[in-house]
C-alpha cells in the first residue's frame, strides 16, 4: 500500500492499523498487496520483515501474493524470506551498477 496513511502508520510502528489497511484492500477486490516500505525516514528492512512476518499469518491477507516493492535489494530480499508462494517484486534498482546487481 503505498498511500499516506500507510506511510505514516509504518513510521509510528503501528503495524496493526497498516495490516488492517491490506485487510481492507483485498477485502475490497485487490488482487495484489503492494507493500511499500521505501522512506528514507524509515528503517525498510525491519519494517518490510515486521509487515510481511504478520502478513502471512492474516488469511485475508495471505491469500493474495505480495508485491514487495523497495529501491534496495536487501529489503526486498528481507521480505521474500518471509513470503508464502510467489511474490512480484517491484522496483529493482539498477543505481548500484549491473555487475553487483547480477550478483545479488
Amino acid at each position: 500500500s503505498g498511500s499516506i496513511r500507510f506511510k505514516k502508520l509504518m513510521m509510528k510502528g503501528d503495524y496493526a492499523t497498516a495490516m488492517d489497511i491490506a485487510k481492507k484492500q483485498v477485502e475490497d477486490g485487490a488482487h495484489v498487496l503492494d507493500i511499500n516500505v521505501d522512506d528514507g525516514m524509515l528503517d525498510g528492512l525491519a519494517a518490510m520483515q515486521k509487515f510481511v512476518k504478520i502478513a502471512i499469518t492474516e488469511p485475508e491477507v495471505s491469500k493474495v501474493p505480495f508485491m514487495l516493492d523497495a529501491s534496495k535489494f536487501e529489503i526486498v530480499l528481507a521480505g521474500l524470506k518471509w513470503c508464502q508462494g510467489k511474490p512480484i517484486i517491484n522496483s529493482i534498482s539498477l543505481k548500484v551498477g549491473e555487475e553487483l546487481f547480477k550478483e545479488q
